[in-house]
């Protein structure tokens, strides 16, 4: 029997607000999640390869939030 897990269509959506985002969209897209992440007071954020976009890290930058790029989780996670 598979799983079923609840979808959210934003952040602001979410039960819970949570530490850190980990992010693995189209730049495009991260680049709006960033934006929200610091409407929601979310400082940390973790753009897996693919996700970032340098216009994404100066935004970080510029708004104090904690970034991660260029790092892939699974691949973390095996070391």
């Amino acid at each position: 029997m598979t799983k079923e897990y609840k979808r959210y269509p934003n952040l602001e959506s979410l039960p819970e607000k949570p530490d850190i985002v980990n992010i693995v969209t189209h730049p495009n897209v991260t680049e709006k999640i960033i934006k929200e992440c610091r409407k929601l007071g979310i400082n940390k954020v973790w753009m897996q390869p693919g996700s970032e976009s340098q216009k994404a890290i100066d935004y970080c930058i510029k708004n104090k939030i904690i970034y991660l790029s260029c790092v892939c989780a699974i691949k973390e996670n095996k070391k």
